[in-house]
């Protein structure tokens, strides 16, 4: 019993009676310190747990390790004094378990194992908390929640730190809004990560760098999405994608006149034109009205423009010069009833008389009667008409005199005399082929001068003049003489049925004529007489005898036509050869012969003979040139048989058979 007191003693710091007691803080907190008295100094202070709590020896410092109690002894000599000191525990606040990570607007549940504390937020504008843990989250952030425990001790906390996630922004999409088609343009985000797409890929596309390419005219909406842990959200752009620029078509004249204006046209408004060069065509920019200014050819350009760019379209235009009608050069005086010639530096123009003074034509002014016309050049163009002009006099003539004599001569004529008439002193006469004169200028004083004629073909001009000056020295007087050349037509004869017939059978001989005039004149003649009424092309005749000889005579109808020839010669079937004899045009004899024999071509004048003879098969075996009425000995060194005789003559072409003795 004396024991149990002793421990009651210990634990609530009593003391043995009639020794000192323990003062002092005997309940504390761990990690805490007080001091402990004696009111008798000089012992010593000892812990029975210093698990629980620590002293200084001689000091009486005591200080709480961990919660429980400890003994606390004061010792001196002679006598022990003890006292319990108790060590209060720590408050614990636990440890925080739940997502450290919430979205806005979302809640989240904390918890800790120490109950009976209290929750807290850092920020309740980023996310609050109630009194069960549950965490709300208000806005993007990150805050500290707090759970608080106390006790005597004092008060510990436990802390989480939260990050409240917002919804993904996508930023603001930069860049142009136009593009052009066949253009790209780049757009740009300042949030990176996303992902770009376009709501219609047939206007415009888009790749995973922003760059936009336009592929025909419209609007599409570009977007960017975003998306974290909290989802997805897009930041979109409408971009429009622009037509490139088309000027169209353009309407211009083909050709402008100097000083007039047109009014150009264009099928697509808005645009602007322009002229290659002003000098020639100016063109206003905004209204299009072109004006001529100088001859030329200038390109009209019609620009359209947009913010693609500019297209541009042209067309030519001529300005087509005005009419320039120069300067009439020649004479201002022509006689009356003659000509003169005027000129013009244009070419083109049509000449007109102003009255009846005087006619033009070609330039070529004749005189009418006397007096002054004016005559003019005109020329004219789509610009108009321009005339240049000028006075002329047509002055009167002299007397006109008589000249005789003129008339048709053909080239053969030898020369005919020209009969001159006229009493005047003064008057000269003077022959011309044309304008140029052949003959000098002969005085007469009337009667005949002959000049003769030229065998020249040509129109010849007999002019008399009266040696004054001005109109008076015009002609007063002419005759013209035409000289036509001499032709001589050919004649070739043709017999049916052939040149050897029978006895008592018709043969038709037919002139073929070239070069005889539109009716030539024919005379047959058989063995050098005339046959009366044999006059046409054709003669018909049934009483032949062997070695008839049949001539043609053809008169051309030409103005100065000669007469031709053509013989033939008739054989009789079944008859020997006939002797030719000289009655007959051409004669060859004796027939037959031994190879020598004289052959004659009789003819009205001498002529040139060709003689040729030929073989029964056609070939030539001599040839001889002589002339006509001429007897030529032919030699012939061939067998013997029948040769043909030919006389080419410019009277006619005559064969004879011959027969040639062996």
């Amino acid at each position: 019993m004396k024991n149990a007191l002793l421990v009651v003693f210990f634990l609530f710091g009593f003391s043995i009676p009639g020794q000192a007691q323990i003062t002092g803080t005997l309940s504390l907190c761990a990690g805490a310190h007080a001091f402990l008295s004696d009111a008798t100094t000089g012992g010593t202070w000892s812990s029975s747990n210093t698990a629980v709590a620590t002293i200084i020896a001689t000091a009486g410092y005591v200080s709480g390790v961990t919660t429980g109690t400890a003994i606390i002894t004061y010792n001196l000599p002679g006598s022990v004094t003890t006292a319990v000191v108790t060590v209060n525990p720590l408050p614990s606040a636990g440890t925080l378990s739940g997502s450290a990570v919430v979205c806005a607007n979302a809640t989240d549940l904390l918890t800790d194992a120490v109950t009976g504390g209290t929750w807290s937020s850092s920020a309740t504008g980023i996310a609050t908390v109630d009194s069960t843990g549950h965490v709300h989250a208000v806005s993007a952030g990150t805050v500290v929640i707090s759970y608080s425990a106390s006790n005597s001790c004092g008060t510990a906390t436990a802390t989480r730190s939260v990050t409240v996630n917002g919804p993904p922004s996508p930023g603001t999409i930069t860049g142009s809004s136009i593009v052009c088609i066949g253009a790209s343009v780049t757009l740009a985000d300042p949030i990176t990560g996303g992902t770009w797409s376009c709501s219609a890929i047939s206007i415009a596309t888009i790749g995973s760098t922003g760059i936009i390419f336009g592929i025909s005219a419209g609007t599409a909406i570009i977007s960017y999405s975003v998306t974290n842990v909290c989802g997805m959200a897009f930041a979109t752009k409408a971009i429009t994608v622009n037509p490139l620029p088309v000027a169209g078509i353009v309407g211009v004249p083909a050709t402008i006149c100097p000083g007039a204006t047109v009014t150009l046209t264009e099928t697509v408004t808005g645009g602007s034109w322009g002229s290659s060069d002003p000098l020639i065509a100016s063109v206003g920019a905004a209204t299009g009205i072109i004006t001529g200014i100088d001859s030329g050819r200038v390109v009209l350009n019609y620009t359209v423009t947009n913010g693609c760019g500019s297209a541009v379209t042209h067309d030519t235009v001529a300005v087509h010069p005005l009419p320039f009608a120069g300067s009439i050069a020649g004479s201002s005086i022509v006689c009356n009833g003659s000509s003169i010639a005027l000129t013009d530096t244009t070419a083109g123009g049509l000449w007109s008389s102003s009255g009846p003074v005087a006619s033009v034509a070609g330039g070529i002014v004749t005189g009418a009667m006397p007096g002054t016309d004016s005559i003019k050049y005109s020329v004219s163009n789509i610009c108009g008409v321009a005339t240049a002009s000028k006075i002329i006099t047509i002055e009167p003539l002299p007397p006109i005199h008589t000249v005789t004599g003129g008339g048709n001569y053909c080239s053969a004529d030898s020369g005919v005399a020209i009969g001159l008439s006229g009493s005047e002193t003064g008057i000269f006469y003077q022959l011309f082929m044309g304008i140029v004169p052949i003959t000098g200028s002969v005085a007469g004083i009337g009667g005949s001068i002959d000049f003769g004629i030229y065998s020249i073909p040509g129109v010849y001009t007999i002019l008399a003049t009266n040696g004054a000056t001005g109109c008076n020295n015009n002609m007063t007087g002419s005759d013209t003489i035409t000289v036509t050349p001499t032709t001589t037509p050919t004649v070739a004869i043709t017999a049916s049925p052939g040149l050897h017939v029978g006895i008592g059978e018709s043969d038709t001989l037919t002139a073929t004529v070239t070069g005889g005039g539109a009716t030539p004149a024919y005379q047959w003649y058989k063995n050098r007489v005339a046959i009366l009424g044999a006059t046409t092309n054709t003669y018909i005749d049934d009483t032949y005898f062997d070695g008839d000889s049949v001539l043609c005579v053809v008169i051309s109808s030409e103005v100065c036509g000669t007469q031709a020839a053509a013989a033939v010669i008739i054989t009789l079937a079944g008859t020997g050869v006939k002797q030719v004899n000289a009655v007959e045009q051409f004669v060859v004899y004796p027939n037959p012969n031994n190879g020598v024999f004289t052959a004659n071509l009789f003819s009205i004048t001498d002529e040139p003979v060709h003689i040729i003879v030929t073989n029964i098969v056609g070939e030539k075996v001599k040839e001889v040139t002589t002339l006509s009425n001429n007897a030529t000995e032919i030699k012939l060194d061939y067998a013997g048989g029948v040769y043909f005789i030919s006389a080419l003559a410019a009277s006619g072409h005559y064969v004879v058979k011959v027969v040639i003795n062996d």
